[in-house]
């Protein structure tokens, strides 16, 4: 039987990297989103994989009952599904004394509450089975290092961190492997015109490497922590090109 693999925030620039580098391995993939496009990707990764090796739920990650449901559905569908990748975000740039109740709710319901309910979904799923699976939590170079006006950006990653600390060790004894990557400045659609103002300009000339990274090579560092025979738990890799060594 095909293993399955859940990817929040797939229908995203590096979302759907992820997606595909599941697929190219013959891993059934679940799209989660709230983004109508990840339908039409679901369709197009069909056509380029096979047929029903990638599905696309419209999910309010925040609603712990439409996550539980979606992740009873896969297994009762699919089945053996053992990858979960928590990689759903909200972002904006607000100035500390701007930030709204609504918007700190919303980036902290989507980048941390959504991540921990689906953590609990999917690991609950595995230990009644008795099977083992792997996490992957997308944190963020801003789980250590803050610029201005990611107050509740910086703290939903810095928690994550965190998160993946907590799960690997209550959940090792169950055979499930979590860890963490945190990016750096990843180009994608979203943040291209982002990076060609300040304080990027000055940033990504202080990256070792002299450039941005792309969606793809975060995605080859998740599919080592997930596909690959490690001894690690609990640990947060760094996928920044080098830019925190000179912080």
């Amino acid at each position: 039987m095909k293993e399955t693999a859940i990817v929040t925030g797939g229908a995203g620039g590096i979302g759907r990297a992820i997606v595909r580098g599941l697929l190219a391995r013959n891993i059934n993939t679940a799209i989660v989103d709230v983004d109508k496009s990840g339908e039409m990707f679901a369709l197009a990764c069909c056509e380029e994989f096979g047929a029903d090796c990638a599905r696309f739920y419209k999910v309010d990650i925040a609603d712990v009952h439409q996550v539980t449901e979606v992740v009873k559905k896969l297994e009762q569908s699919w089945g053996n599904v053992t990858y979960l990748v928590n990689n759903a975000v909200y972002s904006v740039y607000e100035p500390f004394l701007e930030i709204t109740p609504a918007s700190w709710a919303k980036v902290m319901d989507v980048g941390l509450t959504g991540s921990f309910y689906f953590a609990q979904a999917f690991s609950r799923v595995l230990v009644e089975e008795g099977r083992e699976g792997r996490i992957v939590n997308v944190a963020s170079i801003n789980s250590f290092a803050v610029e201005h006006g990611v107050a509740h950006y910086a703290s939903v990653k810095g928690a994550l961190v965190q998160l993946t600390k907590s799960l690997a060790l209550e959940l090792g004894a169950h055979g499930i492997i979590v860890n963490a990557v945190a990016p750096g400045m990843t180009e994608t659609d979203k943040n291209r015109e982002i990076f060609n103002t300040e304080p990027f300009v000055t940033l990504k000339k202080r990256i070792p490497l002299g450039r941005t990274g792309t969606p793809e090579e975060i995605t080859n560092v998740i599919l080592f922590l997930l596909l690959t025979e490690h001894y690690m738990t609990g640990q947060t890799l760094l996928a920044d090109g080098g830019l925190l060594s000179g912080i």
